[in-house]
């Protein structure tokens, strides 16, 4: 799989760019929280149908969307992100292992180009966090989420709260603001929108060595489609990620992820009276 880039870029241009465009540039794989064993919990916890209807809110470089159609490949799955770069590699991703169930579409969360009621999971990761119209994403999701369909959300939150100059620099590096919110921010913000969570893990971050931070940048530095850039240009992108990948490390020490399974509110919603425990 060779995706070109899009255009050449000065030294100057990667010095400045921000996470997300580093990304759509380099092809970094920007998997969830997680990673493989979120999708897998996903889909366990989901009971989904062989044969379901999956959408994928902010895809990126098609991390999430190409395991949901690998492991379910009777399933229909369709990613959808703002970056036209990273739905491109996306594409060219999926053309290149032979999965024929996933699709990538460029569109805007809050504005989605799909019929009332079309999937039965809609999964958003941590995406949320950088739509400003939050609510107006949320009831996109719902638009499109078939009745007794499921939202998933993987929501990056604080556990701790940080020192000021490293939640400064974060924000500088993503160009959005970031509030300290809790795992109790994301459970009223979905629950305001008439759901109710039956699924929740949650999980901390651990700190990453100096050699795993290498080894990692080594990996995604070493793809073909970045052989014949500019040797400056691509030390730049390198210390670039080098730079990003340990911000993000230390931010993520404060920081904790929860996997919310959520349903539209229950028929039966009363609480137990006589309650039991595993043995």
């Amino acid at each position: 799989m060779v995706v070109t880039l899009e255009r050449i870029y000065s030294k100057e241009e990667i010095i400045n760019t921000d996470f997300s465009n580093l990304v759509s540039i380099v092809r970094e794989p920007n998997m969830c929280s997680g990673g493989i064993e979120t999708i897998r919990v996903i889909i366990r916890e989901s009971n989904l149908r062989h044969d379901a209807s999956i959408l994928e809110i902010g895809s990126n470089t098609g991390f999430s969307s190409l395991e949901f159609a690998s492991t379910l490949p009777h399933a229909k799955v369709t990613g959808i992100d703002i970056n036209k770069q990273s739905v491109a590699f996306s594409k060219a991703k999926a053309e290149e292992h032979g999965i024929k169930n996933v699709e990538f579409i460029q569109s805007d969360a809050r504005t989605l180009p799909f019929e009332d009621h079309s999937f039965d999971l809609v999964f958003c990761s941590n995406v949320t966090s950088f739509i400003n119209d939050r609510d107006s994403a949320i009831s996109e999701y719902l638009r499109v989420l078939k009745p007794n369909g499921v939202l998933a959300a993987a929501p990056i939150y604080y556990r701790e709260i940080p020192p000021f100059h490293i939640k400064k620099s974060v924000e500088e590096a993503i160009h959005s603001n970031i509030d300290v919110w809790d795992k109790s921010f994301w459970e009223e913000t979905f629950e305001d929108h008439g759901l109710k969570p039956y699924f929740t893990e949650d999980f901390k971050y651990l700190e990453s060595t100096r050699e795993e931070i290498e080894q990692y940048i080594s990996m995604v530095m070493s793809q073909e489609h970045l052989s014949t850039v500019d040797p400056d240009i691509k030390k730049a992108m390198e210390n670039r990620l080098r730079y990003f990948y340990e911000l993000f490390d230390k931010n993520l020490t404060y920081c904790g992820f929860s996997i919310m399974l959520y349903k539209f509110k229950p028929i039966n919603p009363e609480p137990i009276l006589h309650k039991s425990c595993r043995v």
